[in-house]
Formats: C-alpha cells, sequence, structure tokens
C-alpha cells in the first residue's frame, strides 16, 4: 500500500503491459478518465457514479479492493449531493410555496 491510490494504480497497470485505450476501452470507461486517475487529478473526474464508477473499474482491473480504493480517494472526489437529500430539498421547497399559495383553511 505504498504511495498514492494514482501511483498504485498506474504501476499496476503499467506491470500488466495494458495501454490506457485498450484498458479504457474494454472497461467500458473514457481514457480522459483513466488519464486523471493516474495522474491524481480526481477532482476532474466527472462528479457522481461515473467518476466513481471509473476508480472501481480501474482498481478492480488492477487487483485491488475497489471499495478499499474508493474509500481512501473519497475525499479528493468532487462532492455529490445524496440523491434522496436532494429529492428533500425539493419536497420542502414544493411544500412551502403550496403553502405561501393555499394557506391552511383556518387562516382564509
Amino acid at each position: 500500500s505504498d504511495g498514492t491510490v494514482s501511483q498504485r494504480l498506474s504501476q499496476a497497470r503499467a506491470k500488466r503491459g495494458q495501454e490506457l485505450p485498450a484498458l479504457a476501452k474494454r472497461l467500458g470507461v473514457r481514457e480522459e478518465c483513466l488519464r486523471a486517475i493516474e495522474e491524481g487529478r480526481l477532482a476532474d473526474l466527472p462528479p457522481g457514479i461515473y467518476g466513481r464508477f471509473a476508480i472501481r473499474a480501474f482498481a478492480r482491473d488492477c487487483g485491488f479492493d475497489p471499495a478499499e480504493i474508493l474509500a481512501s480517494c473519497e475525499s479528493l472526489l468532487t462532492p455529490v449531493e445524496e440523491p434522496i437529500a436532494a429529492l428533500g430539498s425539493f419536497v420542502v421547497f414544493a411544500s412551502r410555496a403550496a403553502r405561501l399559495r393555499y394557506p391552511p383553511l383556518q387562516e382564509r
């Protein structure tokens, strides 16, 4: 577990003799994403599940535990709003808007 996640993945890929374009095609991940991972530019990955999928797929292919690799670099990734939290924010907004437009009967 020496080195950063990016270094570990890059070294493991190089050790296997795998070229980035071929790996990208096989994993179904854009080559630019794999390059960003290897260069330690994790904040440049797409937010949400796609960037995290790229890291997990790369890690799995290199023989690492995908969950461990993702957990070790999560703080470097672009934060994502939890979908349920986002839905909750919308519900609060919608209910406030409805109360303003349609006040309770006792206030009419």
